[in-house]
């Protein structure tokens, strides 16, 4: 199937963000509907500190 995919770069105290601006915003605006299958992640790099760089695939119908 389709998914909508978020290249995030940063720490993960602003993922929730993300999360809220795809969940709130983004689908309503592009009239896209989430699919019941689960969002994947992938990580491309994760720093000790903290810092991460991922993919985040959202599901669509």
């Amino acid at each position: 199937g389709k998914y909508a995919i978020y290249h995030f770069k940063g720490f993960p105290q602003f993922l929730f963000m993300v999360y809220q601006e795809i969940f709130c915003r983004w689908l309503s605006r592009t009239g896209n509907q989430m699919d019941e299958r689960p969002v994947l992640d992938i990580y491309r790099k994760v720093r000790e500190d903290g810092y991460m760089e991922i993919d985040i695939c959202f599901p669509l119908k």
